[in-house]
């Protein structure tokens, strides 16, 4: 490790190490959302669920609305299938969330602290 100029201060240093125990049990959390196993049948059994429920749709409502029953059943098939997505993207978050973005952002503050401080 190459030698400083000057050293941190140490309420700076403080703070720092808090925020690194904080990443760390953040860190730990998110480590834990993604090795908890959801089981395959789980997603299956809600779409197979929703695909029944959308083909019996349009027979329940052609006597009650007639020909409105094919934009209907497209709004209905739009908003339940939009759901079941989302379902599907929260269950692996990391997937669609902007990581590589918030890493570099971690990393430039970082770099900005040490600059202020004359470190390098």
């Amino acid at each position: 490790m190459a030698s400083c100029e000057r050293q941190l201060p140490h309420y700076v240093l403080m703070g720092m190490q808090q925020q690194l125990q904080n990443m760390d049990e953040v860190l730990a959390g998110c480590e834990r959302i993604v090795t908890t196993p959801i089981p395959h049948s789980y997603t299956r059994h809600a779409t197979r669920c929703l695909l029944v429920y959308l083909l019996g749709l349009p027979f329940a409502l052609w006597p009650l609305v007639g020909w409105a029953t094919v934009p209907t059943t497209a709004v209905v098939a739009f908003i339940c299938t939009g759901i079941e997505e989302t379902g599907n993207q929260i269950e692996e978050p990391f997937a669609v969330l902007p990581m590589q973005q918030l890493c570099q952002v971690v990393t430039a503050t970082c770099k900005e602290t040490l600059e202020i401080y004359g470190q390098s």
